[in-house]
């Protein structure tokens, strides 16, 4: 089971993919090569992020570092909304 699954991730914004979205927990460099070190995020505390990892196919893309993996998922599964008005 993928992470996409087993977290309940959408598929990629940006390339599609489902496959390669996981969870990265800011341990495993070989994860991603896109992600910049931050020692300012580090001191706070943020190291979870969901990344399109290129290593399984994936576009790089990315949630955004944050302290948790719940606010890293809700930020990665939060897609903009079209602002519909009615037509006159």
């Amino acid at each position: 089971m993928t992470d996409a699954e087993r977290l309940g991730l959408k598929p990629c914004p940006f390339c599609g993919s489902r496959e390669a979205v996981q969870l990265w927990d800011g341990q495993d460099e070989n994860q991603t090569m896109s992600l910049i070190e931050d020692p300012l995020a580090k001191i706070a505390g943020f190291r979870f992020s969901i990344i399109c990892n290129i290593h399984l196919g994936g576009c790089g893309g990315e949630s955004g570092v944050r302290r948790d993996p719940d606010q890293a998922i809700a930020a990665w599964n939060d897609r903009a909304r079209p602002h519909l008005r009615p037509v006159a």
